[in-house]
């Protein structure tokens, strides 16, 4: 029974010996699983990738035609998707023949891998305890990533660099991988920078032992400044002039506020697509952690952890909602042929990062929350399961995605101009949220088609379940609020 002005924080009971050895034994065979998944998952190949591709040729033809007049057709995608290309024939040199579209699946496999320990060993570095700590790993496993682990797409690359470049902000990295991260990070879109530059000013007050320099402050400047001159120096040798035009040309961008706001509320609530339907436990999560009562913490004079943590916190908020307003006003605010909010993707993680190691002991009440009973934990396994499996199913079958968007195209097709903007956002919305069969029902179709499809993607979603087990917590005991706010400033027990 709790003490009256007191609330229940999650107090995990130190586990024994055996204890112990069974949840690392259900680790070890979750991470299995996962590696399974990732290996054996057929690589997909993305119709982005063939333009790519075919802008390096013209770029090697251009060169050796002497580097005189323009580059027969420009594409409009990031340098990052072009530099990491030039892999292939560099490896060539070396005697490892791998193709293009095997670089980006391989990338793509290794960032699905690599991002949910960096958020565990991120989290654990905040003061997150190992059940808070391994179910922000998992939420990183379960959900539309999954259709992205093999994709010769950008986003899962992206998605671990700006995580990277915050976890090393968050964990007091060297200067010299902030500032890689912050170029690298910066190159795979070209309005990266300037949001980098939004949580780095957020968080370099995160933690008072560790104050900048002007040395670091410097350092980080040039480094965002030098991922902006690389984007707008490559718009200027493809396009002749800073700005992507093929990207900012009024035609492609939204004139009316009626349909502006149509595809911002559809980024998160549309069934087909948003970041709720595909994604609900990081949009649990984010609403659980997601200190709203701490905002006006921020006015606080002289400055206090919990002010810092209140900005850090805002910073993400902040940076959702630019990446909402700013996709929502263009035509294919999701990334059109895709599965989920792809152009949200590389935010999402890191967005959900820096709230909880901002505010640790929040999210540690979240998540003892949401694991304290069966009936709950039993809605976060149908959970996992309906997220994931769509999105693992999907590398089986390719066609999904084109049947589902060919009906855009075929309503279109009727419009009496097919040409005009204002219809053409009209059939987008339509689709995003009355379109039936829903997205996530598609891919299951595959199974009665081919079962032996779904083993391995089954393989993936029992991975998840077997993960949610291992982190759950034990019962809650009390603390007073006076102590809450020393807890994000307290590293959580090192349990495992």
């Amino acid at each position: 029974m709790s003490l009256p002005g007191t609330i229940e924080k999650p107090t995990l009971a130190q586990p024994g010996d055996a204890a112990r050895r069974l949840r690392r034994g259900m680790v070890l065979l979750a991470i299995c699983g996962i590696v399974t998944y990732v290996v054996q998952a057929p690589a997909r190949h993305e119709i982005d990738s063939h333009f790519i591709e075919q802008g390096l040729r013209e770029f090697f033809a251009w060169f050796r035609g002497g580097m005189t007049g323009p580059i027969a057709q420009p594409s409009a995608y990031p340098i990052f998707q072009y530099l990491t290309g030039l892999l292939a024939p560099a490896l060539g040199t070396i005697g490892i023949p791998l193709t293009m579209n095997e670089i980006w699946s391989l990338s793509s496999r290794l960032s699905y891998l690599a991002l949910p320990y960096l958020t565990y060993r991120t989290v654990r570095a905040r003061g997150g305890s190992f059940p808070t700590a391994g179910f922000a790993a998992l939420v990183m496993l379960a959900g539309p990533l999954a259709a992205y682990a093999t994709s010769t797409f950008n986003e899962l690359p992206a998605a671990l660099l700006t995580a990277g470049f915050a976890a090393s902000l968050l964990c007091g990295r060297s200067l010299l991988l902030i500032a890689l991260l912050s170029v690298l990070a910066g190159i795979t879109k070209e309005f990266a920078p300037f949001l980098l530059a939004l949580l780095w000013l957020a968080l370099i007050g995160l933690d008072p032992a560790r104050r900048p320099t002007r040395v670091h402050l410097a350092a980080l400047s040039l480094s965002l400044v030098l991922a902006v001159a690389i984007n707008a120096g490559f718009n200027q040798f493809r396009f002749g002039t800073p700005r992507n035009v093929e990207y900012l040309d009024d035609p492609r961008l939204v004139q009316s506020v009626r349909y502006w706001l149509g595809y911002a509320l559809a980024l998160w609530l549309a069934p087909n697509g948003g970041v709720v339907a595909s994604w609900p436990l990081w949009a649990g999560l984010f609403l659980a952690v997601l200190p709203l009562r701490s905002f006006p913490k921020m006015l606080q004079s002289p400055p206090t952890p919990c002010r810092a943590a209140a900005c850090a916190s805002a910073a993400a908020l902040l940076v959702a909602l630019i990446l909402t307003a700013g996709l929502a006003a263009w035509l294919a605010p999701f990334g059109w042929y895709c599965w989920g909010p792809r152009l949200l993707l590389p935010w999402l993680p890191t967005i959900l990062l820096i709230l909880i190691a901002a505010n640790p002991a929040t999210a540690d009440l979240a998540v003892q929350g949401a694991l304290r009973t069966r009936a709950r934990r039993w809605a976060l396994a149908i959970l996992i399961l309906a997220s994931t499996l769509p999105a693992a199913l999907l590398l089986y079958d390719e066609e999904v995605l084109h049947e589902f968007f060919n009906q855009a195209n075929a309503q279109r097709a009727h419009l009496r101009d097919p040409h005009d903007l204002q219809s053409i956002h009209r059939v987008a919305l339509d689709i995003a949220w009355r379109h039936w069969p829903p997205m996530l029902l598609l891919p299951l179709r595959h199974i009665a088609i081919d079962p032996s499809s779904a083993v391995i993607p089954l393989v993936l979603c029992a991975s998840l379940q077997i993960l949610l087990g291992s982190v759950r917590c034990d019962c809650p005991g009390v603390i007073n609020p006076s102590e809450l706010s020393d807890l994000s400033r307290k590293p959580g027990p090192r349990d495992g």
